[in-house]
């Protein structure tokens, strides 16, 4: 069961303490970009693909830098 449930708690636990500097980088893109904006609002649906995501700092800034 934690296999699906870790993570949807990590996914989860980001948004309850302040945002690692990465995760900002994403969202001030998304608020202006939006091919990244529709990535990010498409993460709510699926909590693995999130945290796969947002757990890389390496992944986030080819999202960032439109590489991703």
């Amino acid at each position: 069961m934690w296999v699906a449930a870790e993570p949807v708690t990590a996914w989860t636990n980001a948004f309850l303490r302040p945002p690692a500097e990465h995760v900002l980088a994403l969202l001030v893109a998304a608020s202006t970009r939006p091919e990244v904006a529709e990535l990010v609002l498409s993460l709510f649906g699926d909590p693995a693909r999130a945290w796969e995501l947002l757990s890389s700092a390496e992944e986030v800034a080819r999202v960032v830098d439109g590489e991703g």
